[in-house]
């Protein structure tokens, strides 16, 4: 169970041992390397400058540097991650992690160079904040009624911790870490807006999938194709051989094909009927409310989606 999150959150802690390793050596000697992975990995403030590293609006999201912000983004993304991957599969969660970092990047850069406040400051981006906000509104937007259950506190719907933690942001919208609450809000957005436009058939997540899986084919070994040539005895066997026939036969064979893709095309709809029924039923009342059959079915469309 969340298997797409587990390596994403081993990749994000294996990316901060690496950084953070090598600064605490060369503090031994009196020498710093943030300034140099803040200029080529964390998004700048200004446009400009993005322009010069675009690379930067993608590579901030994992970059950490305190023991305590990591940790709280990977929790955060660990409990909401799995939650989300259990419906809707592992292929969703990484484009829904990479457009809130994409999403909180923006609005970073538009409220740094829009809001008087600004003027005259400097500042960097830095930190999954962004995308795990991503994921915790997708999954409270898709399962507004589900509960975790909280130390002294006990059972609460995750739309109250979601909203908790977004009020929280608006509210330090002018504080010190400014630029990082509009990151967090322009996460939280993409989760919410991804997933209002699943459930009306759109999957935004086919375009990233799309492009990783043309990158990942660039590194498989291509099969070499194998050319037989066989010689025919005569012009007649060849003429025989290349000539075409058609039979009572392979018109049934042709006809049967046909009304099984047929058949195959009523039954995808029929079930994609079902599967939007059940996450309007999960939306409305929470995943308790589905029966066993409910349930079962939606695991086993999640298994399918992950082959």
């Amino acid at each position: 169970m969340g298997k797409m999150t587990t390596q994403l959150v081993i990749v994000i802690v294996g990316i901060f041992l690496l950084i953070n390793i090598p600064i605490q050596i060369a503090k031994l000697f009196e020498f710093s390397l943030k300034p140099y992975i803040d200029n080529w990995v964390a998004t700048p403030d200004s446009f400009e400058r993005l322009i010069t590293r675009p690379w930067t609006i993608i590579s901030y999201g994992f970059l950490h540097y305190g023991i305590w912000h990591i940790l709280f983004n990977m929790l955060w993304l660990y409990w909401f991650g799995v939650l989300l991957e259990e419906y809707l599969g592992k292929r969703k969660i990484l484009p829904v992690f990479i457009y809130g970092v994409l999403a909180g990047a923006l609005l970073f850069l538009v409220a740094y160079n829009l809001f008087p406040l600004f003027d005259g400051k400097t500042a960097i981006l830095l930190g999954a904040s962004a995308g795990v906000m991503a994921v915790v509104w997708a999954a409270v937007t898709l399962l507004p009624e589900h509960r975790f259950n909280l130390i002294f506190l006990g059972p609460i719907k995750i739309v109250y911790i979601a909203a908790f933690m977004t009020v929280i942001d608006l509210l330090s919208l002018s504080g010190g870490n400014a630029g990082g609450n509009f990151a967090h809000l322009g996460g939280a957005l993409m989760g919410f807006l991804y997933i209002k436009q699943m459930q009306r058939g759109k999957d935004l997540s086919k375009p990233f999938n799309r492009l990783m899986d043309g990158i990942a084919n660039l590194f498989q070994p291509r099969k070499k194709l194998r050319v037989s040539y066989r010689k025919s005895a005569n012009r007649k066997e060849r003429r025989k051989e290349t000539k075409p026939r058609s039979s009572k036969r392979d018109y049934l064979s042709r006809k049967e094909k046909v009304t099984v893709t047929e058949t195959e095309v009523k039954d995808k709809a029929k079930r994609q009927q079902k599967i939007d029924k059940i996450l309007d039923k999960i939306s409305q009342a929470g995943y308790d409310s589905l029966t066993k059959e409910e349930k079962a079915f939606l695991f086993k469309v999640s298994n399918e989606k992950d082959a």
